[in-house]
């Protein structure tokens, strides 16, 4: 060990040492960038505020450089190792992207979103809402509902009645599911709370934003209930600030690991139509929020020409029959149209509304 070093005094030292020189593990450098030597040595926790503000723009750098680095594949391990089949959060959703489910108000986005995220919870489709989807099943995780669209008595309400009806539809084995769900689904009451979707930024502890992002870590899916809520007043129909915001999503799924899924409204034609069936255009607002979404899905209210031409009279009863139908699944095939009753209580299940009828009223 040089005599121009002591690594037994626990303080700041100042030295004059070739780059090359094997410093302890633990102890940081100094260093004259036009000679390239090292001249200054510290252990960590004896650096002064000072000095560590003095050296902070050169750590994040080094620290920058290094991660984006990391971020280079390798391709010839890339080419010669057969990659895992993709986890599928969703059919055709997978982890780790955002995808969005947009539809009218009152269409039951909430609902759809909140029992799709019991069913992972407990790793079982539980109302029925994939019906008809082959080749997926749930993989049970931790859910984390983010609701600033309605307050937390609406929220209980809510909940208890879809406990209530797990336990009458089975009861022997209602009991583990719940179980199931209060470990697995969290809910958090964020209406009025002002929380507003940002980018990452070092006090993130002061952000609401990237509280909820800290507290979800390693969910398997976070619902976002609704996006415009988390808007911060930028204007949707800005394509610049929608593809921000769906970026800074995206810093947050990152660094949660997480998918999340944002719930939007459709534009007011479609709303009034009831044409956004298919149609991903139909989302309110910017290209940009279906443009950055990796999967989208469309929940519709069934039209009055539908309900005619299957026989269902009365306004209350067709506004019972709900589909949702995937509109955009970049990573997997298209996906069929799924019918959903929706009962007394709001809770949509899944079931098959009349068949279309000819013109006398037969099959």
């Amino acid at each position: 060990m040089s005599a121009e070093f002591d690594p037994t005094r626990l303080e700041p030292q100042d030295v004059d040492l070739p780059s090359s020189y094997p410093v302890p593990e633990g102890w940081l450098r100094d260093w004259n960038p036009e000679t390239g030597r090292i001249t200054r040595l510290w252990l960590p926790g004896t650096i002064s505020s000072e000095e560590l503000e003095r050296r902070r723009p050169d750590m994040e750098k080094s620290h920058a450089v290094a991660e984006f680095s990391d971020r280079k594949m390798d391709l010839r391990a890339t080419f010669d190792t057969e990659p895992e089949p993709l986890d599928m959060v969703l059919p055709g959703m997978v982890a780790g992207t955002v995808g969005m489910i947009a539809g009218a108000g009152s269409a039951g986005k909430s609902m759809w979103s909140v029992q799709c995220g019991m069913s992972i919870a407990c790793g079982s489709d539980l109302f029925g809402l994939f019906n008809g989807i082959e080749g997926f099943e749930f993989q049970r995780g931790r859910v984390v509902y983010a609701c600033a669209e309605d307050q937390r008595p609406v929220l209980h309400h809510r909940l208890f009645t879809m406990a209530q009806r797990m336990r009458e539809a089975d009861p022997a084995d209602a009991p583990a599911v719940i179980d199931a769900i209060v470990d697995n689904f969290d809910v958090v009451d964020l209406y009025g709370s002002g929380v507003t979707i940002e980018p990452h930024r070092p006090d993130w502890w002061l952000s609401h934003w990237w509280l909820l992002a800290d507290m979800a870590k390693g969910a398997r899916l976070i619902i976002i209930d609704t996006l415009i809520r988390f808007a911060g007043g930028r204007s949707e129909n800005d394509n610049v600030e929608m593809a921000a915001m769906m970026s800074a999503v995206e810093m947050a799924v990152k660094a949660t690991g997480s998918t999340f899924l944002l719930l939007h409204h459709v534009g007011k034609a479609s709303a009034r139509d009831g044409t956004a069936g298919s149609d991903q255009t139909a989302v309110r607002g910017a290209s940009s929020l279906t443009d950055n979404a990796r999967w989208q899905a469309n929940l519709q209210t069934m039209t009055v020409q539908e309900a005619e031409k299957r026989g269902i009279e009365g306004p209350d009863e067709r506004r019972r029959w709900v589909s949702w139908e995937a509109t955009k699944t970049n990573y997997g095939p298209p996906l069929p149209p799924v019918w959903l009753y929706r009962g007394p209580s709001g809770i949509l299940v899944a079931d098959q509304p009349p068949e279309i009828q000819n013109r006398r009223g037969r099959v």
